[in-house]
């Protein structure tokens, strides 16, 4: 009941605690890691991720960027002097999800908070990449993005 009514969403996972196959692959990788010297090699990719969604704060629509490492979230915005919310029913989330995919880069909407979790293993060249497909794709959504939310501005008023 705490998640049927409008615009609530119960976000769950799974998991593959005590499958033998799973246990087996993350052992492997524990050894890749150690071997390749995966958390060792951090650093400059976690700094050049934050680089590059600080410079999304100046974004048009983007009412704020969250990241520890590199795991961050880009909150998609009506409007963001107030942060007004767009809509929980307009999806603008995964819209702009579609559009970024269209430039290669597959990333998910929690609500209207882009999540950005590359693997550990991303190269310098490809956060570029990831952040230049993100700034398309909020472009590409300009014209949707302030019908929306104008429409939610009719909307509240």
């Amino acid at each position: 009941e705490a998640f049927s009514g409008q615009g609530q969403t119960f976000y769950h996972g799974h998991t593959y605690t005590g499958n033998a196959l799973a246990c087996a692959a993350g052992l492997a990788n524990l050894d890749i890691f150690e071997r390749e010297k995966v958390i060792e090699q951090l650093g400059p990719k976690i700094e050049r991720f934050a680089e590059r969604l600080e410079e999304l704060k100046g974004e048009d629509f983007v009412g704020d960027v969250r990241y520890k490492g590199l795991m961050g979230g880009i909150e998609v915005v009506a409007e963001v002097g107030s942060k007004r919310a767009f809509g929980y029913e307009q999806r603008i989330g995964a819209k702009v999800c579609r559009a970024i995919r269209k430039h290669g880069v597959i990333l998910r909407p929690l609500g209207d908070v882009i999540v950005v979790m590359p693997p550990l293993s991303i190269c310098l060249e490809d956060i570029n990449r990831l952040f230049d497909a993100v700034c398309q794709g909020l472009q590409d959504c300009r014209g949707l993005l302030e019908a929306a939310g104008l429409e939610g501005q009719r909307n509240d008023g």
